[in-house]
């Protein structure tokens, strides 16, 4: 990492983000916030007004400690989120790296690496390897849809800006593709992966920041 960190990985001037959503169907972002203490508060309202829920989340720094529900997630979202982009078998051998103990624990004490909570649930989460690699960024499929993914990947962003880079990269799933072509990003070139005799496709993505 190019900035000072502190022991648990993040910079000193790293603030816990909250933010309250009350989301319907066809929800429509009409305003935000900054307050003065820090907090960002952004209202998501509807021109529907039937089922109507709202939530209370919290973006903050993981820790070790949130690891196996960080594992949990990861597991879930890939088989809710990508079986129509990617075959059992091939979702199977995806899966398969979250036992890989010292991957999970290497990233979640050297990189940028932040979640989402709801209640104690944890929701979402994404990781910054190296100040400008976009390593995870995985959103519950309840929470998709909703302005959660685009507030943490600005989150991530902005620590990308800090530490001084000009562009952020990611391996992007075929799932993910029109999420981060909205967002900005590029296609740079289609990666072929082999994980236990499978090849799965992904797709290397970059965008300028400032």
């Amino acid at each position: 990492m190019v900035s000072r960190l502190l022991g648990n990985g993040f910079p000193g001037d790293f603030m816990h983000e909250y933010f309250s959503i009350k989301i319907a169907h066809n929800s429509l972002l009409v305003g935000g916030a900054d307050l003065s203490d820090g907090v960002n508060l952004i209202n998501f309202i509807s021109t529907n007004c039937h089922n109507m829920e709202a939530y209370e989340i919290i973006i903050r720094p993981a820790t070790l400690e949130d690891m196996p529900k960080i594992q949990e997630l990861y597991v879930q979202t890939i088989q809710d989120s990508c079986k129509g982009d990617y075959s059992e078998m091939q979702l199977a051998a995806w899966i398969s790296s979250v036992v890989n103990e010292d991957r999970w624990r290497g990233a979640l004490s050297n990189e940028f690496f932040l979640v989402a909570e709801d209640d104690d649930k944890i929701i979402a989460f994404g990781g910054l390897e190296n100040g400008n690699y976009l390593d995870f960024m995985y959103v519950h499929h309840n929470y998709q849809r909703i302005g959660l993914a685009e507030r943490l990947l600005k989150a991530l962003e902005n620590e990308a800006s800090r530490q001084g880079a000009k562009e952020i990269t990611t391996d992007a799933s075929k799932t993910s593709i029109p999420f981060f072509e909205k967002k900005g990003f590029h296609y740079v070139k289609e990666n072929k992966k082999h994980v236990n005799g499978l090849e799965i496709i992904n797709y290397r993505m970059s965008k300028g920041i400032h």
